[in-house]
């Protein structure tokens, strides 16, 4: 590239396998990761012990992989993950193919002919004719769909884009996009979205949520979840369990509350006991393509139980991240009576779980 010219992100895809937490975490992936289309992104990083300040134009595309990472919150609203099926079913079909490559000689590489094939695609502009009518998909009880909505359009664009040859141009130069264009869109958010509220969870929160789930699990303790033999595979601290459950439950997927039990002797406990229970939600409904023009109410996607207001809640990222990184405790002093309030713990637990 001419050094007259931006780096960009354009006709451009970034490839990572196998990714760490170092890479997806960082401040500085984080921004040139975030470009918004045709605007250029600036940012810093340290190269041999200097600051270099970077510009990148245009908007990435970015395939990664990753067993073990766990990204931060803030990544995983950038980043929709899309989970393999680790079942025992879907194992063993792999197994069957990778068996059939191995008695026939055959390879699992792209046709060649697809591959040429998208050597002819352009560069294009897309309109989305039924875009008003997919407001109602996404509950606006939370902030994170101004990031979804914008994303689920580009879903249908990248669709029509793949199929530009087999799609009308109107007399503006734009392509339209079509049913399929929806449909393909349609599987990519089902795929990718767990639950009504579109908040993405990492492996961890999924799993102790699905044990909630499973069971209906109701009024259960830290120390009650230790029988149970989901949580015992995941081989998480009991500290580390009960930041996960308020998280959740300050993201309404699960309900907090507290209750006296007795010890052994029969003695009530002075300190109350926090308790969890499942939070039954209304299921996140995508319409058929047929569907969109039956479904009236803007808020089909809206109507659930909720034991607390939806926020960004700041307040529990501000008091987990001090909890994460065991600091002096002193920073509390630093964090509202709010904020406190919303991450689920007292100033006095906070202090014992920072000890």
């Amino acid at each position: 590239m001419s050094k007259d010219k931006l780096p960009t992100w354009k006709k451009t895809t970034l490839r990572l396998e196998d990714c760490t937490n170092e890479v997806l975490n960082d401040d500085s992936f984080k921004v040139f990761s975030s470009a918004n289309p045709n605007k250029i992104n600036k940012g810093k990083i340290v190269n041999k012990g200097k600051i270099l300040e970077i510009e990148i134009e245009g908007k990435p595309s970015i395939i990664m992989t990753t067993a073990e990472a766990s990204p931060k919150e803030e990544q995983l609203r950038r980043y929709p993950i899309c989970p393999l099926d680790e079942g025992i079913h879907q194992t063993q079909e792999i197994l069957k193919r990778q068996s059939e490559y191995a008695k026939t000689g055959k390879t699992s590489d792209y046709n060649n002919n697809i591959k040429e094939c998208l050597k002819f695609l352009k560069r294009i502009k897309v309109k989305v004719p039924y875009a008003d009518k997919l407001i109602k998909i996404f509950s606006p009880e939370n902030v994170i769909v101004r990031t979804h909505f914008p994303r689920f359009i580009d879903y249908i664009k990248s669709s029509c884009s793949l199929y530009q040859y087999q799609r009308q141009k109107d007399i503006d130069g734009y392509y339209i996009a079509e049913k399929q264009d929806y449909d393909i869109a349609r599987m990519m958010l089902k795929k990718t979205t767990s639950n009504i509220l579109m908040i993405p969870l990492d492996k961890t929160k999924k799993a102790i949520l699905s044990a909630f789930e499973n069971d209906n699990l109701q009024k259960k303790s830290v120390d009650d979840l230790q029988d149970y033999d989901l949580i015992k595979k995941m081989n998480i601290t009991p500290e580390w369990l009960r930041r996960q459950l308020d998280w959740l439950s300050a993201k309404t997927f699960l309900i907090k509350d507290k209750e006296k039990r007795y010890d052994e002797a029969g003695k009530i406990i002075p300190k109350p006991i926090y308790i969890y229970s499942f939070n039954k939600i209304q299921k996140l409904e995508i319409p058929e393509w047929e569907e969109l023009d039956e479904v009236s109410s803007i808020t089909m996607n809206t109507d659930f139980t909720s034991n607390t207001s939806i926020s960004s809640n700041s307040g529990v990222s501000e008091v987990n991240e001090l909890i994460e990184q065991k600091k002096d405790i002193t920073p509390l002093d630093k964090l509202t009576d709010e904020q406190i309030k919303e991450s689920g713990y007292t100033r006095e637990e906070l202090l014992e779980v920072l000890k």
